[in-house]
């Protein structure tokens, strides 16, 4: 599950450096007939599987956690003519080796689009709270 936080406007990224994880690299192809993905040198249709957010405060944030995913339909060997790619990088963070919970920040087209947490721990697990608060005071500007 991803969880946001609402009020993004303090973003600073240089207190990160160390705590770097891992990078993935992905191409979303959108077109009339779906959403496709290239994933080990095969195409894969996706079926997008929307849940209702929900949304919880704790400390002084507000959080909005989505539990939406995409779903591996098939397959394919062909892309629709007509369609649309989209590069996403997405750069994890942890705090320590194993932690459950994961701040990323996504780049699309090479450029800064969103962050969140991902894990898929309860979230109102005392650990998982004190990592999030913990990413987010290091992402605070100065």
């Amino acid at each position: 599950m991803r969880i946001y936080v609402s009020d993004t406007d303090y973003i600073n990224y240089d207190n990160l450096n160390k705590y770097y994880y891992k990078t993935i690299n992905k191409q979303y192809f959108y077109t009339d007939e779906g959403i496709f993905t290239l994933y080990n040198d095969n195409i894969i249709k996706q079926l997008p599987i929307d849940i209702e957010i929900e949304k919880f405060s704790f400390d002084k944030y507000n959080f909005i956690i989505d539990k939406s995913y995409l779903e591996n339909v098939e397959q394919v060997f062909q892309l629709p003519y007509e369609h649309y790619i989209i590069n996403v990088e997405s750069k994890y963070y942890t705090l320590r080796n194993n932690a459950n919970i994961k701040l990323v920040i996504e780049y699309v087209n090479k450029k800064y689009h969103d962050f969140y947490f991902e894990t898929n721990e309860d979230i109102h697990n005392y650990m998982i709270k004190e990592d999030i608060l913990t990413f987010l005071s290091m992402l605070k500007k100065s």
